[in-house]
């Protein structure tokens, strides 16, 4: 008697299954407050990984304060591919144990501060703007705007 065993799988080529891995960003800016009260940003470096992040709740518009930043990613033509708020990076609240320790919350507005940010990629992202969020929450003014220079 004679046995033979054979795979049913059927087989396909790499280029069926071209996926892009999923990429985390992780960008580093600079942010100062101007004499007239405006705020500018400089960007500092930026660093790609692969990797994705895990869900985390993000901040709706709705729920932003003035003073945070709203984080646009763009296509090459500057269509919004995914929208982000960031807490004002020069606002910062620190807890400590006072004396008679009790816990205490103190807070700070600072001039200037370097603040870092993680992005889930798009695969088709070529810009990052970063926008202020004025009083009103309706409207926003442009800040910054980054081309990532992604291979």
């Amino acid at each position: 008697m004679l046995l033979s065993c054979a795979s049913k799988q059927s087989l396909t080529t790499n280029k069926d299954k071209i996926e892009t891995s999923p990429k985390i960003i992780f960008l580093s800016y600079a942010i100062k407050k101007t004499s007239n009260g405006d705020r500018t940003i400089r960007f500092v470096n930026k660093k790609i990984a692969e990797g994705k992040l895990k869900n985390h709740n993000s901040i709706s518009v709705e729920n932003s304060k003035s003073g945070d930043l709203q984080l646009f990613q763009l296509d090459e033509k500057s269509n919004i591919l995914q929208t982000m708020i960031v807490k004002n990076p020069l606002a910062r609240t620190i807890e400590y144990v006072d004396d008679s320790k009790m816990f205490q919350t103190k807070h700070f507005d600072l001039d200037s501060v370097q603040f870092s940010l993680r992005l889930q990629l798009k695969s088709n992202t070529k810009f990052i703007s970063i926008h202020h969020i004025s009083d009103s929450r309706k409207e926003t003014k442009p800040i910054i705007k980054t081309k990532l220079n992604l291979l």
